[in-house]
């Protein structure tokens, strides 16, 4: 499944703030990028959180402004990319415009001597990509290599395997709506079969969720 990437640039020194003056820097003395100050502290302002937005190059891409706020304290992320020149971006062009993104803000790191560790999400993911962990796949595979689709209280007990295994040993949320999208994709489950598959997962990890916090 192609989906657009996400640029996620952290420090292990630099809180959200000081890596979001950071890329503004790297934009504003770059002769190919550039740094719209004005654009970018009006962006902050409408976040209420540490921003920025820097304006990537014209060229084989369409121009865009790349705008980023934070995801965490020691973290931000592009939260979008928005052509200058047209109406859209494809989701091939998005996701180019963004690998130049990483790699710029990558390349301006190390030339300054900058802790910042810069990640960019897969252009292209599988269901081994979206379901984590050794004992979450093997269960889950062990749920497909029966009958999942008979609702079969043993089927449906396979299952319920996998969703206390994911959340038992996923630390990351589970991206539900990759998950149902590739079932369909991948397996070539019904819209219906892959919706309620979802929902029961859902449902299961907010109830195991909530169970570790209750105190009743």
């Amino acid at each position: 499944m192609k989906r657009h990437r996400e640029i996620v640039v952290a420090s292990p020194t630099l809180g959200a703030q000081e890596i979001a003056r950071q890329i503004e820097r790297f934009a504003d003395h770059s002769p190919e990028w550039a740094f719209p100050s004005q654009e970018s502290s009006e962006y902050e302002r409408l976040c209420g959180e540490p921003s920025c937005c820097i304006i990537s190059p014209s060229g084989e891409q369409p121009r865009s402004a790349v705008h980023m706020t934070k995801k965490r304290k020691n973290a931000i992320y592009a939260t979008n990319i928005v052509p200058l020149d047209q109406n859209e971006l494809s989701l091939s062009q998005y996701n180019a415009i963004a690998f130049s993104a990483a790699r710029f803000i990558r390349i301006q790191a190390k030339k300054t001597n900058t802790p910042i560790v810069v990640s960019l999400s897969k252009a292209e993911v599988t269901l081994a990509d979206v379901v984590p962990g050794t004992i979450p796949k093997k269960l889950f595979e062990r749920y497909l290599v029966m009958y999942p689709l008979s609702h079969h209280p043993l089927d449906n007990g396979r299952l319920y395997e996998f969703i206390c295994a994911l959340s038992r040993y996923n630390r990351k949320p589970f991206d539900v709506e990759a998950f149902e999208q590739l079932l369909m994709e991948e397996l070539g489950w019904s819209k219906s079969d892959a919706a309620w598959c979802r929902t029961r997962i859902e449902i299961g990890l907010e109830t195991l969720a909530a169970n570790r916090i209750f105190h009743g």
